[in-house]
This record gives structure tokens, C-alpha cells and sequence, in this order.
């Protein structure tokens, strides 16, 4: 049997007559290839509806397609010009079926390269779990850290689990310094300008 060239392909050239045929063409189309071809149709829906990435669940979509079914752990970025437009999407690192090695002088230097002002980065979890672990918030801040030295903006941090709703690493570290502990702190300080 002849493999489709993609899912789209796939399903425009069979008549409704032949629905056996249909079915046997999409069983020879793996889940890779569908995530792929979801993940280029987001691509192009994105690019085509605004120069600027302006919606995070629009981006956490895109991600979820991009890298939410691979089965090794790959670490990317998005790379932006200063008004948030796409410069390119890029793989940083690829690894194992539960971790990935990024360095943050190869970030840096891809940075530079793509002459970027700011960046989202991703990376999934093939276990499926979205759950960001103690190292993905310390690599995440170390990344920040070195990019913030050549003033690159860190936007967020996905991380995407399959099926599981992709989790913000900006939003929860952003959201940990509102503890309540924090709040009557933050108060009381307020207060005290005030009365200065």
C-alpha cells in the first residue's frame, strides 16, 4: 500500500464510495504524522492571524501539537523580534524519555543568532504528566538569568504533557510570590510609603 504524504492528503483524494479504503490509507498514517500535521496547520493559524504571539493559550495550543506526542523529552524555543513576532520556531535540545540537557550558552548563542528580543520556550514530558519539577523552575531561572544579560525577555515556560493541560512556569512562579504570607507583607509595606 501506498503511504499518504500526509492526513490531509490522506482523506482529499477518496470518494465517499470507497470509506474501507479511506480507512485503510489513515491506519497506515502513524500518530507522529497526525501531531505533525496539527502542529503545522496551528503554525500556519497563528502566522496568519497576527504578526504578534498575543495569546498564551493560543501558544500553549501550538506547543501541545508541536511537541505534546513526541516520545524522547525535546526542549524548544520560539524566538521573537521585540514586537512579539516569530523570528523561528527551533528545537534546542533533544533527549531522553524523561529528560533533556539545555545549556545555557547554546541558548544564548541562538539568541544572538536569530538576533531575538524575546523568547517562549517548552518542553514536554512524555510520561504525559505536565507537572513542572523542582529542575524545570531552577532551569527556567538560570535560562532568565542569562538572557536577561543580553537583553533578551523571557515571555514563559510551557511544559506539555499529551493529553494534559500544558502548565505556565511564569505564571506559577509569578503567582508563588502571592502567597498569603507574602500579601500582608507586600500590605504593611505599602502602608508604610504611604505614611512617609
Amino acid at each position: 500500500m501506498k503511504r499518504a504524504a500526509s492526513v490531509t492528503s490522506t482523506l482529499a483524494h477518496d470518494e465517499p464510495s470507497a470509506p474501507y479504503e479511506c480507512a485503510a490509507k489513515l491506519a497506515a498514517v502513524n500518530d507522529e504524522e497526525i501531531w505533525a500535521e496539527g502542529a503545522q496547520r496551528m503554525r500556519a493559524h497563528m502566522l496568519r492571524l497576527s504578526d504578534a504571539l498575543v495569546s498564551p493559550t493560543d501558544v500553549a495550543r501550538y506547543l501541545t501539537l508541536e511537541i505534546g506526542g513526541r516520545i524522547r523529552e525535546e526542549f524548544i524555543a520560539i524566538w521573537l523580534d521585540n514586537k512579539n513576532r516569530v523570528i523561528t520556531f527551533e528545537t534546542l535540545s533533544k533527549g531522553t524519555i524523561n529528560s533533556t540537557a539545555i545549556h545555557s550558552r547554546e541558548v544564548v548563542r541562538s539568541a544572538l543568532q536569530h538576533n531575538a528580543a524575546a523568547v517562549v520556550f517548552a518542553h514536554n514530558h512524555p510520561s504525559g504528566d505536565s507537572t513542572p519539577s523542582a529542575n524545570d523552575f531552577a532551569i527556567t531561572e538560570r535560562l532568565r538569568a542569562s538572557l536577561e544579560l543580553i537583553d533578551v525577555r523571557l515571555l514563559d515556560h510551557f511544559v506539555i504533557g499529551g493529553a494534559a493541560p500544558p502548565v505556565s512556569i511564569g505564571l506559577l512562579s509569578w503567582a508563588s510570590q502571592l502567597t498569603p504570607a507574602a500579601v500582608p507583607k507586600a500590605r504593611r509595606r505599602s502602608r508604610q510609603g504611604k505614611s512617609a
